[in-house]
């Protein structure tokens, strides 16, 4: 999703679903919705407020700037079923964590857009390359808004034992009327990961590449 609207970001605007204003921002829907998209970022940057601690088990954000922890200003969309997409947006990543570990905390660029502000965060295990069982979540809430740089969406988690060398999924989901943006990782466009994304909630997942990929870490011990 995201490597195509690097291509047509420009054109995705003008050729948009929908488009929701918040203060001084307005933020566009593509024509699928699927990629939510912002007209205006932060004029500075802000060092996040939470970064978590312990040991990292996966990251793909950049943590020093000017590398930024993400794009600003588009990513995938996250909605519930009541919000202004329409549509119940999940969005999953594929890791595999090079060691044992006990995750507690995994992080993700998630900001907010409109309706509810909060997000489930969720840790899966792989059932033939998209998401299985949820194995622990966790729910984030007082998320940032989408198109400032860069807050974070943090989920504390019961310690959920992961083995090295196993693919598992980061899966963020909503409900009511939340409308979110995962956002894109802005320091490694050459190594991307395998999404899966649902129309349903999670019920149901399709499989895909996106390059570069959505910015999140596990933590664990």
């Amino acid at each position: 999703m995201i490597k195509k609207a690097i291509m047509t970001f420009a054109m995705a605007t003008l050729v948009a679903g929908g488009a929701s204003a918040a203060g001084d921002k307005t933020y566009t829907l593509s024509k699928d919705k699927t990629v939510t998209s912002v007209t205006q970022g932060s004029v500075h940057y802000s060092p996040p407020s939470i970064l978590g601690g312990g040991h990292v088990l996966f990251s793909n954000f950049g943590k020093k700037y000017p590398k930024g922890l993400y794009f600003c200003c588009y990513g995938d969309t996250i909605s519930g079923p009541n919000s202004a997409v329409g549509t119940p947006f999940a969005v999953a990543l594929q890791f595999t964590p090079a060691s044992d570990g006990d995750v507690k905390e995994i992080d993700a660029g998630v900001a907010w857009a409109a309706g509810t502000n909060s997000v489930t965060i969720g840790l899966y295990d792989d059932n033939s390359g998209v998401p299985g069982n949820v194995i622990a979540s966790g729910v984030a809430t007082g998320l940032g808004m989408f198109g400032d740089c860069c807050t974070i969406a943090a989920a504390k988690l019961k310690e959920a034992p992961v083995a090295g060398g196993t693919p598992y999924w980061v899966v963020v989901s909503a409900t009511g009327t939340t409308w979110a943006s995962w956002a894109a990782n802005s320091t490694d466009q050459i190594d991307g990961l395998t999404i899966a994304y649902s129309a349903d909630g999670g019920s149901t997942w399709s499989p895909d590449g996106e390059l570069p990929a959505a910015s999140f870490q596990v933590l664990g011990r």
